[in-house]
């Protein structure tokens, strides 16, 4: 009988002893696909494209739906303008997003861009570098579910390496994006 009190009576100092030591680890992350028409440097029909995106964002304080977040690599990966195919990686994105009422929120993001051109089987310019401000409204759906629009244009502000001279370095997109949300919370237990 000793032995069952002595082992009952260390059970419990062991789980007291641990009990407010479990690390809990918070993340908050989205991750949005979508598509989107794309006008080039000159307004006109021939000069229309379009185009399949991939972006994610992780919130920089995870504990609040709303506030500053970062990510990496967006990108589109097929994206053609005025016959001319754009190879450019958002490969940065630093942002803010949020509900601004219970049925509408805002994301604004900032980008630098780096990327080629290619008309048919040429790379018109080795790189070009440049930044690309967002700005859209999306209407929550479920709790892990929002639909956006969103405007993006992309200023190029000066080719790396190349030396052939190129249409649409510049562009605007017009995307509409499923946004899909998680939030999760892992508990590290001691055993």
């Amino acid at each position: 009988m000793k032995v069952v009190l002595i082992s009952v009576l260390l059970g419990f100092s062991v789980l007291f002893s641990v009990a407010g030591d479990t690390p809990l680890s918070v993340s908050r992350t989205f991750y949005g696909f979508g598509s989107s028409l794309t006008v080039g440097d000159s307004l006109s029909r021939e000069n229309l494209g379009y185009g399949f995106s991939v972006k994610w964002g992780m919130y920089i304080d995870p504990s609040a739906p709303s506030g500053f977040y970062y990510g990496f690599f967006s990108n589109f990966f097929y994206h053609s303008v005025g016959g001319i195919c754009v190879t450019d990686v958002k490969y940065a994105t630093f942002g803010w997003r949020g509900l601004l009422t219970n049925w509408l929120g805002l994301d604004a993001s900032l980008s630098p861009v780096l990327g080629a051109r290619i008309s048919g089987n040429t790379i018109d310019g080795n790189a070009y570098f440049g930044i690309c401000p967002s700005l859209g409204l999306f209407v929550p759906i479920t709790g892990a579910i929002d639909i956006a629009i969103s405007y993006e244009p992309v200023i190029n502000l000066f080719i790396i390496d190349g030396s052939r001279d190129v249409r649409n370095k510049s562009y605007s997109d017009i995307a509409l994006i499923f946004v899909f949300k998680s939030h999760t919370q892992t508990e590290t237990l001691p055993w």
